[in-house]
């Protein structure tokens, strides 16, 4: 026996985990319901070698996962463990195991996660696929509207543009850091918050017809590839002439996907916003010498 956790000394893999979780979970009071979300449930793009094990864990008390750490240990010999905020609001306990196993529990309760299943962002992730492992109260039970709910958000002329506006904003903002030399700013804002809304672009890009998946899941297997040659050039050194050249190409790929996409929906490229910001770009940079 493993004097640590309890259990049979076992290699510790993501489905033990699983399995301790499990038992875990119906023999605790305070647990009402657990799942497995993301690659380890999911229909397509399964999880690998790398992955780790997303978990959603119901309880009547979820503050008692998030501010213990005792608990984690029944599942494998933790080397670290810290709090973080999950993609969709809420907390998750982190953990990574000492051989490595990564297991994420996302601690919300019963009413938390009743209120999160009204999320459009929250049901696309059940329905590519969940496994229950315990369910007290029929936490778990979707709709059937949910297994054919559309993963395209509408787009709007007024989204587009406020897409176009935050984008170039942003631009002329990390181009007045780096000319003040505050080149860290610089470099979180281009490679950070405006890779964010370039991903935006390049998803509208694509179109609805292929998956394109959150974030930048994937995207070297669903970008279009005139995009992905251009993204050699995007991402920026720590350096005033580095950022610069990657602030310039970073413009030009959002600009390339852009037209494209206004013209798709029947809309004029707004011309004089991504002139106007290129010009205060030039203007930061000439005042500036590297």
């Amino acid at each position: 026996m493993d004097k640590k956790n309890g259990c049979k000394e076992r290699e510790l893999t993501h489905s033990l985990v699983m399995e301790r979780v499990a038992l875990w979970a119906q023999n605790d009071e305070n647990i009402r319901g657990a799942a497995v979300i993301g690659s380890r449930a999911r229909k397509e793009k399964r999880a690998d070698k790398w992955s780790d094990l997303d978990l959603i864990i119901c309880a009547k008390d979820p503050g008692l996962l998030l501010e213990r750490e005792e608990w984690i240990i029944r599942f494998g010999p933790p080397l670290m463990t810290f709090i973080e905020k999950t993609p969709l609001g809420g907390r998750e306990r982190r953990v990574l195991y000492e051989n490595g196993v990564d297991v994420d529990f996302a601690c919300l309760s019963p009413e938390e996660f009743l209120n999160l299943k009204k999320n459009r962002d929250v049901l696309s992730l059940f329905v590519r696929g969940y496994s229950v492992l315990v369910d007290k109260e029929r936490l778990f039970d979707f709709p059937d509207v949910v297994v054919n709910i559309s993963m395209e958000k509408p787009v709007t002329k007024e989204g587009l543009l406020q897409l176009v506006n935050d984008f170039y904003f942003h631009a002329v903002w990390t181009a007045k850091k780096v000319s003040r030399g505050e080149l860290w700013e610089a470099l979180i804002c281009c490679d950070g918050h405006m890779k964010g809304l370039l991903l935006e672009m390049i998803r509208l890009y694509t179109g609805p017809e292929k998956e394109t998946w959150h974030s930048a899941r994937f995207v070297e297997l669903w970008a279009p590839d005139e995009l992905k040659l251009m993204f050699r050039e995007i991402f920026a050194s720590y350096g005033y002439e580095e950022i610069q050249k990657a602030l310039y190409h970073s413009m030009d790929l959002f600009s390339k996907a852009g037209r494209k996409v206004f013209c798709s929906y029947g809309l004029p490229w707004p011309e004089h916003i991504c002139k106007g910001a290129m010009r205060l770009v030039e203007a930061c940079f000439r005042k500036k010498e590297p």
